[in-house]
């Protein structure tokens, strides 16, 4: 497109006049490729003159006149094309970084709730075997009698215990020449051990009672921890009676003539004196009878009181003692706490020292890990009874293990040192 023949420019010292034509400005890169293809645009001015200005100043009348600009655009000119610009965006490097922090947050992250959730879950399981036992001392003391509290044994690993139970002791079983009643004549105490010891040990329950009784034992009826028997009946001493074995029957043996033996631990005190009386007590005394006081049963209106979940108390890794009060094979003997109405424990337990019983994870538990095994993933406490006072404490385990606990030369060998060490001084770790 060729330019017009004639077109002045305009000057900072001329001004426009009518009927002059210049170039129109033009935008750079309004073309194909930054080029300016579009057709030139012109303008053409034209005054308006005011009818005034003929009698003012030519200088004067010009600053007066107002120019009107009229722009005419070609037809079939294109839009005005934009800048190329790059837009930002994430690489795949940064995208997979990004990702992978967010993994290790949320594994991270997993883990201490994990880890809160444990032990949340074990310290609310100490709160409810402080409460049951507790609960049975308040029992106790309140009905002036005993009471107490049986831990419940898993039925498929009864070295496990899932939860407690309240128990109240079953009614005495008697026998003999009871006031009041007609004379029985089948209860002796001898001396079974003559003429070297003049111990009167031996309680002989004739037939048919005597089988009876044996019976019971035989079928589990009688309690396996510990059975008390009263000589004379109703007004007598209790004793302790020797346990013959570790499975039923547990306390009884049947002689030659078929009669019920229970052995004394202790030496009944009183009687006929030897000699020339080989038998403390003869079945037609008025003394002689007896009454045993057997296991115990749930107490009524109250329902069993389970662990939270995937909490147990390991008796694997408990306290000796408890192992040896109540073995777990071949028969599983039951745990049952019973308290007096001093708020102590009753039985052999009594003299046996603080029961300390670990408190576990299930999964732990049921894999038989060592507690302080890495491959552990629950918390652990130790719920501590004490059988004098009847309190009950809980306290955090002691992994220690720098000494070989078989050579004792140090070193450690993978097993803590002493488990109970923080329970047995009364305090958590680190104080």
């Amino acid at each position: 497109m060729s330019l017009p023949a004639r077109i002045p420019a305009p000057r900072s010292d001329r001004r426009a006049a009518p009927g002059d034509q210049f170039l129109s400005p033009v935008v750079s890169g309004g073309g194909v490729n930054g080029r300016n293809d579009f057709p030139l645009q012109t303008r053409k001015c034209e005054w308006a003159t005011d009818d005034r200005a003929t009698s003012r100043p030519a200088a004067a009348s010009e600053a007066r006149h107002s120019a009107t600009c009229l722009v005419k655009v070609a037809r079939g000119a294109g839009p005005r094309s934009r800048p190329m610009t790059t837009r930002a965006a994430f690489t795949l490097t940064e995208l997979l970084i990004v990702i992978g922090i967010l993994l290790i947050l949320s594994t991270l992250a997993f883990a201490v709730f994990n880890g809160n959730a444990s032990s949340d879950r074990t310290r609310s399981a100490a709160r409810a075997g402080q409460s049951a036992i507790l609960g049975a001392k308040d029992r106790a003391l309140h009905a002036k009698t005993l009471r107490g509290v049986r831990l419940i044994r898993d039925l498929t690993d009864p070295s496990l215990v899932t939860g407690f139970v309240y128990l109240q002791p079953l009614p005495h079983e008697t026998a003999g020449n009871l006031p009041g009643q007609t004379a029985a004549n089948n209860v002796a105490v001898t001396r079974p051990n003559l003429p070297n010891n003049s111990d009167a040990t031996l309680v002989v329950i004739s037939q048919p009672l005597g089988q009876a009784w044996y019976t019971q034992d035989q079928n589990g009826l009688w309690r396996s921890d510990d059975l008390l028997i009263r000589i004379p009946a109703q007004s007598g001493a209790w004793y302790h009676l020797v346990r013959q074995q570790n499975s039923p029957p547990y306390w009884g043996t049947l002689d030659a003539n078929g009669n019920l033996n229970l052995t004394l631990q202790t030496p009944y005190q009183g009687g006929k004196a030897y000699p020339p009386n080989t038998n403390a007590i003869d079945t037609t005394d008025s003394s002689a009878s007896c009454e045993i006081q057997l296991g115990n049963d749930l107490l009524p209106f109250h329902q069993p009181m389970p662990f939270s979940s995937a909490v147990v108390i390991d008796l694997n890794h408990s306290s000796p003692n408890i192992g040896n009060l109540w073995p777990t094979s071949p028969s599983p003997a039951n745990i049952d706490l019973m308290f007096s109405p001093r708020g102590m424990l009753t039985g052999p337990v009594a003299a046996q020292g603080p029961l300390h019983f670990l408190l576990n994870n299930l999964g732990d538990a049921s894999q038989k890990l060592n507690p302080i095994a890495l491959q552990n993933r629950g918390d652990k406490l130790i719920l501590t009874v004490f059988p004098q006072t009847g309190n009950v404490a809980t306290f955090p385990i002691d992994p220690t293990d720098i000494v070989n606990n078989q050579t004792g030369s140090p070193g450690p060998d993978g097993l803590a040192d002493d488990l109970f060490h923080f329970a047995k001084i009364g305090s958590g770790a680190g104080q």
